[in-house]
């Protein structure tokens, strides 16, 4: 395997002689592995090796053993050893985060400002091609594009994946060779998390009905995208000088020049606009794109979209505007606009609410107008928050045919002040609740409905 994985960081140029790598350790097989290979690559390549852990505090007692078997390896083979211990559990139930999306932020985090004390070194992670294979199937089932089906990168941002070269079997196969005794983490079988249930139940039914070798096809196929996206993220690049400005805090595009572009290109440019205005991409999902395609096409000057982590799209005559809200000089007619996640909490900071989704196992009454169950497999597409349009239709529980948002507003005596911040829940085919008031028919549980999700408003304090 040492030769497979050296021929691979060579190929992808992952690393160069004499440079320094700090190793993301859980203490489990494949981080073990890595930090096992990286002492005969240490000799080949004169590299600076040091490993990272983070105590995530999810499993009390053998959380802290996680950290302490990681401290024993690395003191055995001198090996620099740096520990972060976080409540994750706390930090995840303040952000309103899941729990993966909260331990991924804090690790990360850590491990990007422990690699600058480092002298800038490369963060080396211990993902496989059995995680390639499932990362691209779980962004296949969330509607990625060609980025998020490119899957995870060899290397991007300062980290490299030298294990994208080998299979889960064959790093197992490694640890038993090398005698080494990692540590397992109980909670990688269980089938809570969707990543464990595509690992678990949906790939083994894959390769024995579909295809034996499938996690090899599905990384082909994220190798081929990949390279496709590149291409069209560099064109992208090329043309921003031309379409895009930045002045005083706001970055500027001109419609025209922007609406004369293939849709592929449209879409990375205003990626690539909210990358280096925000920062990241975190939030943000296709139908913000889409929406921000819609408003360059067609929105009227002065309207805004909300964007993730209070960045604003505001329209002009001839460019939109892409920048922080607080670098706006007047007030705008604001559009909400935020997609839901699915499950957790999603902050509408402009309406001071929060909107917690829930799956559940079995149908439980509403108590209270502030929630609703619905058939989750009559929910089609990215689920979103808005607020009402001109013309909008909705068909209300117990009702046959559609009524006009309007006309229900009327006759449930909502007040004309009220109804532009009442929060309407869509998915991409209709409103499937006015928030706080009616539920649509189709959405309604029925004896036929297997799968259910629980809507909550909670207001913000």
């Amino acid at each position: 395997m040492l030769e497979k994985v050296k021929k691979w960081c060579e190929r992808e140029e992952l690393f160069q002689t004499g440079d320094a790598i700090l190793i993301a350790c859980s203490g489990g097989p494949d981080s073990l592995a890595l930090v096992n290979l990286f002492l005969d690559l240490r000799k080949t390549y004169e590299l600076r090796i040091s490993v990272g852990h983070v105590d995530h505090m999810f499993r009390g007692a053998e959380s802290k053993a996680d950290a302490d078997f990681v401290r024993t390896f690395c003191k055995h083979n001198d090996l620099p050893f740096y520990l972060k211990t976080v409540d994750v559990p706390a930090f995840a139930k303040e952000k309103a985060l899941s729990a993966e999306e909260a331990a991924r932020m804090v690790r990360y985090d850590f491990l990007r400002d422990l690699a600058v004390k480092l002298g800038g070194a490369l963060i080396a992670t211990a993902h496989h091609r059995d995680d390639q294979a499932e990362t691209i199937l779980l962004h296949l089932f969330r509607g990625a594009g060609s980025q998020g089906i490119a899957g995870i990168r060899p290397k991007s941002c300062g980290i490299i994946r030298p294990f994208l070269s080998v299979t889960r079997q064959e790093i197992e196969r490694y640890c038993k060779e090398k005698n080494l005794t990692p540590r397992i983490d109980a909670t990688n079988s269980e089938t809570e998390y969707l990543r464990n249930k595509i690992r678990l139940e949906l790939m083994p039914v894959l390769k024995k009905t579909y295809n034996p070798v499938m996690p090899a096809a599905l990384c082909r196929s994220a190798e081929l995208i990949g390279a496709e996206h590149d291409f069209i993220n560099a064109s992208a690049q090329t043309l921003w000088k031309d379409i895009v400005s930045e002045t005083d805090r706001k970055l500027v595009i001109n419609r025209r020049q922007l609406q004369g572009l293939h849709i592929a290109l449209q879409r990375e440019l205003l990626r690539l606009a909210v990358m280096k205005a925000v920062g990241d991409l975190q939030g943000l999902g296709f139908l913000h794109i889409e929406k921000m395609i819609s408003f360059v096409r067609a929105g009227k000057t002065g309207t805004i979209l909300e964007l993730p982590k209070q960045f604003v799209f505001v329209c002009d005559y001839e460019t939109v505007k892409l920048c922080h809200k607080s670098a706006l000089k007047q007030p705008l007619k604001r559009e909400v606009f935020q997609v839901l996640r699915v499950p957790g909490f999603t902050p509408v900071p402009l309406l001071q609410l929060t909107v917690q989704v829930e799956q559940i196992n079995e149908y439980v009454k509403p108590n209270g107008f502030d929630n609703i169950v619905c058939d989750m497999d009559r929910l089609n597409g990215e689920l979103f928050l808005r607020l009402r349009q001109p013309g909008d239709r909705f068909q209300p529980s117990g009702m046959n045919g559609f009524k006009k948002l309007k006309d229900f507003f009327i006759d449930n005596k909502v007040a004309r002040v009220e109804r532009d911040r009442i929060p309407l829940f869509c998915d991409q085919n209709t409103i499937f609740w006015v928030g706080g008031l009616r539920q649509n028919q189709t959405s309604q549980i029925s004896g036929q409905s297997k799968h259910f999700l629980r809507f909550t408003i909670l207001k913000d304090i």
